[in-house]
């Protein structure tokens, strides 16, 4: 975890030094809404019916597992869904474009995108930050569908029909560069339910055996890792090592295995494991996988939120 992200936990002297540059931020994010708000831009919807989860901070909610839910009640509902991930760090988050039926490589399209194939291998994936582009692309390809942006609440230039909004408690609540906030903590307008105020969303932790290890290692490149690492411990199994790299970081450095997972087994995100597994050196270690099921504690709450747009052929 960086310097920055250790004083994102907290509020202390040391953000004095920052403030001038959070003011700034602010500023610039508040001229950037009032272009659209006093009618300089105009926010584009080339197609019906978007629906979109998002957050306020700079990652770490789990906006990803959310998502999933999400379009697995679509699905459950008949609804025919597109999803749109942004594909942050890789060549697929230029522009946007619909990514191949099957699987796909998360060195080509981002880790978010084959987390979204590999939970949801029937659902069509638009992977870019250009959202416009991905809900033209929606329109032309599925004229009927429910389009679904993993993220994108900051995205104004397109309007969207609906947004969960996550908005854990957090104790900063200031803006970049000295809190975690990319738009001012109280900047809810827009958010049809919010978690946890309006709805409640459980998480569990699950793994890809049957059982876990007496003791592993852990390897993460991931935002708020320090959360994967408590959540790991709290299974009462023994932590030896942990190797923590920036959010997104590719894990393609060639020394990366030489000094872990020494005779234990390796613990993981599915976030990270679908990087992982791209590497020629994947299939001589021992894996545990951690991913995250989401669950809404109220469907019905959801639907009901829901109704209006959906009920929108």
């Amino acid at each position: 975890m960086s310097r920055l992200e250790e004083m994102w936990d907290h509020v202390g002297i040391e953000h004095m030094l920052l403030w001038p540059l959070s003011g700034l931020y602010q500023v610039g994010w508040r001229l950037y809404e009032a272009t659209y708000s006093l009618g300089l831009k105009q926010a584009k919807k080339p197609h019906d019916r978007i629906l979109c989860v998002g957050n306020l901070r700079v990652g770490g909610t789990g906006k990803t597992p959310v998502t999933i839910a999400l379009v697995h009640h679509l699905v459950e509902w008949d609804y025919q869904v597109v999803v749109s991930v942004s594909g942050y760090g890789s060549p697929g988050s230029r522009e946007a474009s619909l990514a191949p039926e099957g699987p796909i490589l998360a060195s080509r399209w981002g880790d978010e995108a084959v987390q979204m194939r590999d939970a949801l291998p029937n659902v069509p994936l638009v992977v870019g930050r250009n959202r416009v582009r991905a809900a033209e692309l929606c329109a032309q390809h599925f004229p009927d569908s429910v389009l679904v942006l993993d993220d994108g609440f900051q995205h104004l230039p397109l309007k969207k029909d609906w947004v969960l909004l996550l908005d854990p408690p957090s104790p900063n609540t200031l803006c970049l560069p000295i809190g975690p906030y990319r738009q001012p903590a109280n900047d809810l307008e827009g958010a049809d339910l919010i978690v946890p105020r309006d709805l409640d969303v459980e998480r569990h932790l699950t793994i890809n055996r049957d059982s876990l290890p007496k003791e592993l290692d852990l390897l993460c490149a991931i935002a708020r890792p320090q959360r994967f690492f408590a959540a790991v411990h709290e299974l009462g199994t023994r932590v030896n090592q942990m190797v923590s790299l920036p959010d997104h970081d590719p894990l393609t450095s060639p020394k990366l295995l030489e000094s872990i997972g020494q005779g234990r087994p390796i613990g993981v995100t599915q976030k990270d494991a679908v990087k992982l597994r791209e590497r020629s050196d994947f299939g001589s270690r021992e894996w545990v996988i951690f991913d995250v099921e989401a669950h809404f504690a109220d469907v019905g709450v959801l639907r009901q939120s829901l109704e209006p747009v959906l009920s929108r052929r």
